[in-house]
């Protein structure tokens, strides 16, 4: 431990300057895009195989923590700061384990610190489809609890999304009227099943003031074409 902090000490200048310049080339990779999806920063996905968690505005990151990679994700001061930098909208996806809580302390900080002239969406969860994701499973049984679907459990599945995404984009309207500010909806579809979309969006007229996000499986070619973005990079 001695020998690596005295490493560290000497050659603090060297780290600083390849820290530097790790920032800028990761800075110039970003410049093109105009919106950022910050769905892995705030580890919004979650397994079967990973422990439960909880998300409050008392536990969750905050800028001076001691690591911004642990389950509960980015602080979202990081991340505002970093749209902020790039003069980039900013695309946050709400864990389904989040309590109105920590929305609420989240959009209070977002409009209170994102600067003029940019617009947050907002996504109540991920792939709430896909059965590799725990909010598949949890949201499932909030649904088979409430007794959505008639006995169709995928079918309740999707009008409980539909209720918890609503609830959720309360929670963030409050908190941006207050501020005086807008920011956008966002409700995900399946490319390959626009019913999941229609089944989703019956719930309380959830098409208004909505921006529609649709997924789609690709793979990420770290080569582009000349004059074409590589795919799956956050883009406008």
């Amino acid at each position: 431990m001695i020998h690596v902090r005295r490493i560290i000490r000497t050659h603090r200048p060297l780290l600083r300057r390849l820290t530097d310049a790790l920032c800028a080339a990761y800075l110039r990779q970003l410049a093109p895009y105009r919106v950022l999806r910050f769905m892995d920063w705030q580890r919004t996905n979650s397994t079967l195989a990973d422990a439960p968690r909880t998300f409050t505005c008392g536990n969750r990151t905050l800028p001076g923590s001691q690591s911004q990679g642990t389950t509960a994700g980015a602080s979202v001061e990081r991340m505002v700061e970093l749209a902020n930098v790039m003069h980039a909208d900013p695309w946050f996806t709400i864990p389904h384990e989040a309590d109105p809580g920590w929305i609420a302390c989240h959009a209070r900080i977002v409009a209170a610190s994102l600067a003029p002239g940019l617009t947050p969406r907002y996504e109540f969860a991920n792939e709430t489809w896909n059965p590799v994701f725990r909010a598949f499973h949890d949201l499932t049984a909030e649904a088979v609890s409430a007794h959505l679907g008639g006995g169709d459990d995928y079918l309740g599945l999707q009008l409980r999304v539909g209720e918890r995404h609503a609830a959720a984009m309360a929670v963030v309207g409050s908190e941006f009227a207050s501020a005086g500010r807008g920011f956008v909806r966002v409700l995900a579809g399946q490319a390959a099943n626009a019913w999941v979309l229609e089944q989703e969006s019956r719930q309380r007229n959830l098409l208004a003031a909505l921006s529609l996000a649709v997924s789609w499986n690709y793979s990420i070619s770290h080569e582009p074409a000349p004059g074409r973005r590589s795919p799956g990079r956050p883009n406008r």
